[in-house]
């Protein structure tokens, strides 16, 4: 729901929470050596219910203990306990590639990244906005990180006029239309 990093989720504490305010604002690891920017997130209704769940008295510390401190202990655990956990619900996270024992990794947590800058792009919100959101430094990594879904393609095109008749209008398009 927010779009962070994996080191920046896992070590996320709650001094970075403003309940009040519903947001999230935190000093991403990766751009930290470079500048002291600040990225200020929203909290979608359905992660500010889970926190809620915490306490106001036992708000201190890392919002998830024990998750920053199997990522303190070996990064790539968690990486891993990720991978695991996509791959029991069916996800495939390796790239099969002929020849090679092992595939290229092809999803995992920064997989959902990924998808929260489509899902913001997907609804609409401005590619500055999502930018923002997300503490990219150009539009250019915001647009890599954007994948336009099937639907959101047609939906797109079917905008478009017809210009090969002096009539211009845009014909409804099929609720379930695949492919």
């Amino acid at each position: 729901y927010c779009g962070l990093r994996l080191g920046d989720a896992a070590l996320l504490h709650w001094s970075d929470v403003d309940m009040v305010k519903g947001i999230i604002s935190v000093i991403p690891q990766k751009t930290a050596r470079r500048s002291q920017k600040r990225v200020t997130l929203p909290l979608h209704n359905a992660l500010f219910l889970m926190l809620s769940e915490t306490e106001p008295p036992s708000r201190k510390g890392y919002v998830m203990p024990g998750i920053a401190a199997r990522y303190r202990q070996y990064e790539a655990a968690l990486s891993k306990d990720v991978a695991n956990l996509f791959e029991s619900v069916g996800i495939e996270t390796t790239a099969k590639i002929e020849g090679y024992s092992r595939g290229r990794p092809e999803c995992g947590f920064h997989s959902l990244r990924h998808t929260f800058v489509s899902l913001c792009a997907a609804g609409g919100v401005p590619q500055s906005v999502v930018q923002s959101l997300v503490g990219h430094g150009s539009p250019a990594m915001t647009a890599h990180y954007t994948h336009v879904g099937i639907q959101a393609a047609k939906g797109a095109v079917a905008t478009l006029p017809d210009v090969t008749s002096p009539e211009t209008k845009v014909l409804p398009q099929p609720e379930n239309a695949s492919g």
